[in-house]
């Protein structure tokens, strides 16, 4: 996939992160997008945020239940007391849906338009390479960034079994909500 390989070119991807992980999920989060982006209102433009995250809040002490378990997918922010915040950046990439091409292309952040936009905003997991399972963070941003309101969330678990990634869990917000989001 172009786009990580563009990431290890850059040197934003190292030798503790999978890129067989990647691939695979940034190539579920793309899937995952484009099904909304085929069919929204034109007026709009849609974007993957795309970004790599060191600094999980607790990770081994909460845990997301689905598939035997994973470390819950939450980052430091004003309540990091809570279970709902969203993890910051190492660094983040975007990519912009190209409806003519039906592909995601990758955009510069001065690039991205302020209003009428929807913005996937997805945080994957440092050290990939160490593991054999990580769970993934994806939100959905509407129109500005710093609107502070409940964001639809999404939780990807990923495994390693018998050498490849595959998708073991996926929870949109209905259930989140039952966990206590």
């Amino acid at each position: 996939m172009k786009f990580v390989e563009d990431l290890v070119a850059q040197g934003k991807l190292g030798a503790d992160d999978a890129t067989d992980f990647w691939e695979f999920t940034c190539g579920i989060l793309m899937k995952d997008a484009a099904r909304f982006a085929r069919y929204e209102d034109e007026r709009f433009r849609f974007y993957l945020n795309i970004g790599l995250c060191s600094h999980w809040l607790r990770p081994h002490q909460t845990r997301w239940k689905a598939d035997g378990g994973f470390a819950w997918p939450q980052g430091y922010g004003p309540n990091s007391r809570q279970r709902d915040n969203t993890p910051e950046f190492d660094w983040d990439e975007y990519l912009e849906w190209n409806a003519g091409a039906e592909a995601w292309e990758g955009i510069s952040r001065n690039s991205v338009a302020i209003k009428q936009r929807y913005v996937l905003r997805a945080a994957l997991p440092a050290r990939t390479a160490r593991h054999d399972q990580a769970a993934v963070r994806a939100e959905w941003v509407f129109g500005l960034p710093q609107v502070r309101e409940p964001k639809p969330t999404t939780f990807y678990g990923f495994r390693k079994i018998e050498g490849q990634w595959v998708l073991r869990a996926w929870s949109e917000d209905e259930a989140l909500e039952s966990v206590g989001l």
